[in-house]
């Protein structure tokens, strides 16, 4: 049991990351690899500010995106 919900975290996590890379790519327009790195970075609550969402949908759906990341961190670290 212990083992199939530390393999959904992680599934869960990198579904969030693939999501999130792809999200910022289209609405932001920002390459694959500045949209794979805010997002990490993001998630990691780190926040470097070198990138930052400049239309309205990309501000909500970071806000979205850090609460469902939060979150899943939050059960993670249980």
């Amino acid at each position: 049991m212990k083992g199939t919900k530390a393999i959904t975290l992680v599934g869960l996590l990198l579904t969030l990351i693939g999501g999130g890379t792809v999200f910022f790519r289209h609405v932001e327009g920002w390459s694959w690899l500045d949209s794979y790195f805010f997002t990490v970075v993001t998630l990691s609550t780190v926040g470097y500010g070198e990138l930052v969402p400049a239309t309205p949908m990309g501000k909500i759906g970071t806000t979205v995106f850090i609460i469902l990341g939060l979150g899943i961190f939050a059960i993670a670290i249980q």
